[in-house]
């Protein structure tokens, strides 16, 4: 199961997940234009234990009321 889990297929469909719908975003394009790189990047920090997530990012939205939406950064979606 972990073999599974540490896989590159895995990884690669877990990134076209993160990514859909936010092509258009300054920091999915920067993480997409080197994405096998950063994605073995993330792999290999994941299987030795070291993977820490990043913060999440606060914001308020209004739609039409008031409600908090978090986010992590591409990298820990």
């Amino acid at each position: 199961m972990w073999d599974e889990f540490i896989s590159a297929d895995n990884f690669s469909v877990a990134l076209r997940r993160a990514v859909r719908g936010r092509y258009a975003k300054r920091s999915v394009a920067r993480f997409l234009n080197d994405a096998e790189r950063n994605l073995e990047k993330i792999r290999m920090t994941v299987a030795s234990g070291g993977f820490k997530t990043s913060e999440y990012k606060t914001m308020e939205l209004f739609d039409p009321k008031k409600k908090d939406h978090i986010r992590a950064s591409i990298r820990s979606r």
